[in-house]
């Protein structure tokens, strides 16, 4: 009877507990009042593309990505399509040095989509080692009514670091080759090479993308503009000859020019420089352009350029321990006359440009001179010149991690 009476009893209590948990979710909360949307216009549907107005669709090229192979080095072709409704098929050519071309399966792009070629994998489908030392430059061909792609080369050497990226560009008009050549107009490029380290080396990557020989000559100064070497090639037509610049390991100079000099069409000479040193996985662009037109007047241009860093590297940025960078810039003057510049830089965090202020907020001089090197106040860091319009110096500035390897840019250039 007892046993009866407590069985009662935890059956009604189960009940009064279970009429309170439900009458509670029963309650009617904030979170199940009826949603209201917000007030907004609809999207009116994609009207139907209208072919009539499309232009006819006409040949187009790219032409230069100087591409390397060897046991280590891996070329790869990245290509973007600029169009949004459209598809566009391409026809990727491999120009080797010697001017023989290898033509690639068709890649078709997806509207506003990208494609990878792995240029060691399509010449080993050609019948060609993946370890062979080969060299050359990119063509694509396509159809459609403007220039709709844009394409990079990357060339990356995992074992030691090295990263050098070229882009693309429109070929020359072939009928003004002709025309310099019956004029016996010279094209002229100069540019500049810098080293932090001893065993910093260079090269040039000379590509004749015309259908007749260049001959070109490439001169080497130091920072006095005393003669360390010269150079003379003939590239055969499509063909690319590559000159190495080995004088850099041997002058206690730390940055100079280079001069370079060929009998072709403008833009029929593609020139991709780099500078490298392997013992610490150092890689750097060395670029060439035109010289500036003597008869533009004296102005004042400015130059910006941000990221730079300072210091131990951030852990967070997975660089190897003990990673410490240094910012520094050079400047050539490529012209004939005289010019000043000035360097400003951000100083609102010692921690990241400290090391290019000597440690404190105010300006950096030359121990040597006196000059003053970099103003260090705040707002962007800025590179001043007083010179041409658009030329006539020459600046670079990088960051650098003293005896580790420097790590490459996440981005594909589109040219």
């Amino acid at each position: 009877m007892a046993t009866t009476r407590s069985s009662a009893r935890s059956q009604v209590l189960w009940f009064a507990v279970l009429s309170v948990v439900l009458g509670a979710f029963s309650q009617t909360t904030p979170a199940q009042q009826p949603k209201v949307l917000a007030p907004h216009k609809p999207v009116a549907p994609r009207l139907p593309r209208n072919r009539s107005w499309d232009k006819p669709a006409s040949a187009q090229a790219l032409v230069g990505g100087f591409w390397m192979t060897d046991a280590n080095f891996r070329a790869t072709l990245y290509l973007g399509n600029s169009v949004k409704t459209d598809p566009v098929t391409v026809m990727p050519i491999l120009h080797l040095s010697n001017g023989v071309q290898y033509v690639l399966s068709p890649v078709t792009l997806e509207p506003s989509g990208t494609a990878v070629v792995n240029i060691n994998q399509a010449l080993a489908k050609q019948g060609i080692a993946l370890y062979a030392t080969l060299s050359g430059y990119v063509e694509i061909q396509y159809q459609w009514p403007w220039a709709a792609i844009c394409a990079t080369v990357w060339d990356v050497d995992t074992v030691h670091s090295l990263i050098f990226t070229y882009g693309l560009r429109p070929p020359p008009d072939p009928a003004a080759h002709g025309l310099m050549v019956a004029n016996q107009q010279t094209q002229t490029l100069e540019g500049m090479w810098w080293k932090q380290e001893s065993n910093v080396t260079g090269f040039l990557a000379l590509s004749n993308v015309t259908a007749k020989p260049i001959r070109a000559t490439v001169q080497v100064t130091d920072n006095q503009n005393h003669d360390l070497g010269d150079h003379t090639v003939t590239i055969s037509p499509h063909g690319t000859k590559l000159v190495n610049l080995s004088e850099l390991q041997f002058t206690t100079s730390s940055s100079g020019g280079v001069l370079l000099t060929h009998d072709g069409p403008g833009g029929g000479l593609l020139v991709s420089g780099g500078l490298e040193d392997e013992s610490v996985g150092y890689s750097a662009h060395l670029l060439l352009i035109p010289l500036p037109d003597a008869s533009a007047k004296v102005s004042e241009a400015s130059y910006a350029a941000l990221g730079l860093m300072s210091g131990a590297a951030d852990p967070m940025m997975s660089f190897p321990a003990g990673t410490v960078f240094a910012p520094y810039l050079v400047a050539r003057n490529v012209s004939a006359g005289d010019g000043d510049a000035d360097a400003l830089v951000d100083a609102r965090s010692q921690r990241k440009f400290g090391a290019a202020c000597g440690g404190h907020i105010g300006t950096a001089r030359d121990p040597e001179s006196g000059r003053a090197l970099a103003d260090c106040r705040g707002g962007a860091e800025e590179f001043q010149r007083q010179r041409e319009p658009d030329s006539g110096h020459q600046g670079t500035g990088r960051g650098r991690a003293d005896g580790q390897r420097e790590r490459g840019s996440e981005e594909h250039l589109c040219v």
